[in-house]
């Protein structure tokens, strides 16, 4: 049986998240983790139990893209040290997988949410949160990342949108 057909049944066989925190760039590392409460082998990697959750998804064309908030529990308090340690884990990629239970072996899951950590607008006792970006919606990035102007010098008008330099 297909995902598709999978996904028009009533009952849906059981979700699994899992959380990728990519901050290799910064300590080196990168940290695989799951809600559940067994280890879980996805795609050749091991994701380990940890209370670890993602709140504020959405999926709009219109307006700024969300923020979502990335919450992990202070059970042995390594993320705080590790947030104190490098900058508040600020520029780590974060990919958020959803895979269904029987296509866990397969390695087949929906495309894969990225996210940056933006900030650390929590640090408490009873665990962090981090604010999450996407990646379009980083300081100073632009849809096009290029400006193009019909008009203007020859030399500095985009070749696209009416100047054609190799017929004369």
């Amino acid at each position: 049986m297909s995902m598709n057909q999978d996904l028009q049944k009533l009952e849906l066989p059981a979700r699994i998240e899992l959380f990728e925190i990519d901050a290799s760039a910064i300590t080196g590392t990168i940290y695989r983790y799951t809600p559940g409460r067994a280890e879980v082998t996805f795609q050749g990697n091991t994701y380990t139990p940890f209370p670890i959750s993602i709140d504020g998804l959405s999926h709009t064309s219109s307006g700024a893209p969300a923020r979502p908030m990335l919450a992990i529990s202070a059970v042995d308090r390594f993320f705080s040290v590790l947030a104190a340690a490098f900058n508040d884990l600020k520029g780590a990629r974060v990919s958020y997988f959803e895979v269904f239970e029987p296509y866990l072996a397969a390695g087949i899951s929906s495309p894969p949410q990225r996210f940056i950590i933006h900030k650390k607008p929590t640090d408490n006792r009873t665990g962090l949160v981090f604010e999450l970006v996407t990646f379009l919606d980083l300081d100073k990035k632009f849809i096009p990342g290029r400006q193009m102007l019909r008009d203007g010098p020859e030399d500095e008008a985009f070749p696209g949108l009416g100047v054609n330099r190799d017929v004369q």
